[in-house]
């Protein structure tokens, strides 16, 4: 009874959630490109928000982070990344049934199918070495696909650069399109979304010296570093020319010729940090 209650109220959330974003959604419906004020309307509140997020991360996570990368050895890291980056691609496969992208919902069910089976939970990328490489899409991204293109920055506490769209989204991915919903135990499923944003973050560790350089205004960087890898990210990378080149040379999904191992965004964070998306982002 209590799986059936709960199987209702995740539907319910989808439908009434998803009903409500498609409506606000409408009215962004061929909209013009937006304007450089238009973009970011909470920008006192979000700079307040980013600069409480840089103090926690100096003081507290990054100091863990640090700590977890010279504690576990680079192979274990790896077999964590690969875990969670499997339990993405069951949110990337419902995205693109809801895009309407079945050929790709194949190729991504495919992967997630190799890698949990062969690839032991999802610990080793086998589908990959098959040809079968990585694809991300969120419900973020399916919102922008059924029209609602433009949303405004916002800057979220601890997860960092996101949109009014994409956080709308990221509670869709979470309680309607991922595992973490059938995960009962409290305990075990924010010990593993802890786990996820961590080893993100470590991840991330090698890269922040290259964003502190290239940043005259680090806020303005990373705002408009997010939200052209997100149009990157909507339109299938057809706007990778529209991309800084320090962005195009090191992000993993952007057409070039190499893609890091643990396949982490190097000068931007990820939304793949979100739980629901992954979330390309977190405290920067």
């Amino acid at each position: 009874m209590r799986s059936l209650n709960k199987s209702k109220n995740l539907a319910a959330l989808f439908l009434v959630s998803g009903l409500g974003l498609i409506l606000g959604g409408c009215a962004c419906l061929n909209t013009p490109e937006p304007e450089k004020e238009t973009i970011d309307p909470y920008e006192p509140l979000n700079r307040a928000i980013f600069k409480l997020n840089k103090k926690a991360d100096t003081y507290v996570i990054k100091p863990v982070a640090t700590a977890y990368n010279k504690t576990l050895p680079d192979t274990i890291r790896g077999r964590v990344s690969n875990f969670f980056d499997n339990l993405r691609d069951i949110t990337t496969s419902a995205n693109d049934i809801l895009q309407g992208k079945f050929g790709q919902f194949a190729h991504d069910a495919s992967r997630f199918v190799i890698n949990s089976t062969v690839g032991i939970l999802g610990t080793f990328d086998p589908a990959s070495h098959l040809g079968l490489e990585k694809n991300k899409e969120d419900f973020g991204q399916t919102l922008a696909v059924w029209g609602y293109e433009n949303s405004a920055y916002l800057v979220l506490p601890l997860l960092g650069p996101s949109t009014v769209r994409d956080t709308a989204g990221m509670a869709v991915d979470f309680n309607a399109l991922s595992i973490w919903p059938f995960i009962e135990s409290d305990k075990a499923k924010y010990g593993l979304l802890g786990l996820d944003l961590l080893d993100i973050r470590a991840q991330l560790l090698k890269t922040e010296d290259v964003i502190t350089s290239l940043a005259v205004d680090e806020y303005v960087f990373m705002r408009d570093a997010y939200l052209q890898r997100r149009k990157y990210l909507i339109s299938d990378g057809k706007s990778a020319e529209n991309l800084p080149n320090d962005i195009t040379e090191n992000d993993p999904e952007a057409p070039t010729d190499t893609k890091s191992e643990s396949g982490a965004v190097t000068t931007t964070p990820s939304a793949e940090a979100f739980p629901g998306e992954g979330s390309e982002e977190i405290v920067q």
